[in-house]
Parts: structure tokens; sequence; C-alpha cells
């Protein structure tokens, strides 16, 4: 009788984002380290958000992994292969608009295909078919101006998506909204999520909208910015606004605020002491 072959290790599932020994240092006559070195890893379909203080270096870590700002050392891979600058992998969105103001909402998002081989009839589909997903067919023909802050943000959301990507980059996307808007557009962004398999990396201020949307809650350390924490969040998906106020949300809302505070006093030692906290 054969015995079982032993001593064989599992084949290493690649990651469909991955950033390696990332650091960034922003030259001159006094040189900051802004960043890293940092490593991290994001799954396939897995929502990754990231918070920190201020200045930890959250929206560079982002910049980097679009292409869009070069590192000064380490590198980024999507399906294990190193990217050597933008690329149509990844979809970006960021907290302004970014949108043409004298273009229709359909043209904004036609204007994100020019690249492909496509028809003009097909690129209307496509973009109408992608304003449709977020909720605004029946304002193609609107221009910018026409549009509330939460509609243009589902325009952007809505071209960045349009080619397909498989990693959607999001720089504070819903920071300028008030919160109703706010809470509306991470609900649709969840569904939008989970209905297209994407692989997200979310940066925000906002430690609520950090655990009601995502699988993982990265804490940054002060500038440069490392990994200080990983939580998982483990809440049922999928969520509904509820959740928010159950005892387990809670306590990873406070998990992540008490490691962000601890940045801001070592980076501020005497504000205790100067605002009387604490006493």
């Amino acid at each position: 009788m054969g015995r079982a072959v032993s001593g064989f290790a599992a084949p290493r599932v690649v990651p469909r984002l991955e950033i390696r020994g990332i650091e960034k240092v922003f030259e001159g006559a006094k040189p900051v380290h802004a960043l890293g070195p940092i490593d991290l890893s994001l799954a396939e379909n897995e929502f990754v958000s990231i918070v920190g203080t201020s200045g930890c270096g959250k929206s560079t870590l982002l910049m980097v992994a679009a292409g869009l700002t070069e590192p000064t050392d380490g590198e980024i891979l999507v399906d294990g292969v190193p990217i050597s600058g933008a690329g149509r992998d990844r979809g970006v969105v960021f907290q302004t608009y970014t949108l043409f103001p004298w273009m229709t909402a359909r043209d904004n998002v036609e204007f994100a295909l020019r690249g492909e081989k496509l028809a003009a009839a097909e690129r209307r589909r496509v973009a109408l078919e992608h304003l449709e997903l977020v909720g605004l067919a029946k304002y193609a023909d609107a221009y910018p101006r026409q549009l509330s802050g939460g509609m243009k943000q589902r325009v952007a959301i809505a071209r960045a998506l349009c080619y397909r990507p498989r990693i959607l980059l999001m720089d504070e996307p819903f920071g300028a909204l008030d919160a109703q808007t706010r809470l509306l557009m991470q609900e649709l962004l969840t569904r939008i999520w989970e209905a297209h398999k994407l692989t997200v990396l979310f940066i925000t201020h906002d430690v609520d909208e950090a655990v009601y949307i995502s699988d993982r809650v990265i804490v940054m350390t002060n500038q440069p910015g490392q990994v200080k924490e990983e939580v998982a969040i483990t809440l049922p998906r999928p969520r509904t606004i509820e959740i928010q106020e159950t005892p387990e949300f809670m306590a990873l809302r406070h998990r992540i605020l008490t490691s962000i505070r601890e940045e801001s006093l070592a980076r501020e030692p005497g504000f205790v002491a100067d605002t009387g906290a604490g006493a």
C-alpha cells in the first residue's frame, strides 16, 4: 500500500494587490520621509480601508499604488506582476470629483473609454450601463453644475468602473459629502463591490465608515507612515446602518479610535497637558 506524500507546501495564493517595501521620500532642502517601509497585501474581492492621523501618508500610498507617484523604494504588484505606472487594471476615485464641467455625465464616463477599441454606439451603451449602475441613467445628459455633490461622485465612480478594472483605489471619496448622502454612498459602494467582485483600497478619516464597509482596517503610524495595526472586521454581510448600534461595531470602533489617538498623542505629547484632557 502506498504512503501519503508529505512535505509539500500548498501553492501560494497570489494577492490581487501587493505593496512590497514601499517608501517615499520627498526631496528638497529638508527631505521628508513620508511613507514606509510598508508591506500590505489585498486578496481578490477584499475591501480594505486605511486610517490614521493627518499627514501619515495614506494618500501618498494610494497614489503610489495607482502608479501616479513613483516610490523611492519598493514595488507595487498586481496579480504578481510589478506595475510601472498607471494602468487600466486600477480605477481611481478622488475626493474631488475631477469631472470635465463642459461634458455631460455620459460624456464624462465615455471619456474613460477613449482608449478602448469600441464603436461610438458601444461606448455610449457602456457609459449608460454604468450610469444605470450608480442610479443616474436619467441624468445622462446633465452637466456637472446641474448635479449635487453625491451625484457628481456617482458619475466619478461610474467612470472609474466602466473599463472594468480589477482594483478600485479610492481616496476620501465621500469626504466632501453631507452625513446622509455619505451613508447612501457607502451603501451604494458596498452593493457595487459585492456585485462586481472588486478589490478595493479605501482611504478615509472616518472610522465609522471604515468599520462599516471594510473587511479589514489598516491603522497607520505617524510619518513616516507604516502599518501599525490590522483590524479584521468580522461583522456579518450584508450590512445595514443598524449594525452601527451593535456592541460589536462599537468595540471595533473604539479599538481603532484608540490606536489612532495613541499616534496623535505621540506626535504632540504636550497636547493632553495643555488642554487638561485626561485629568
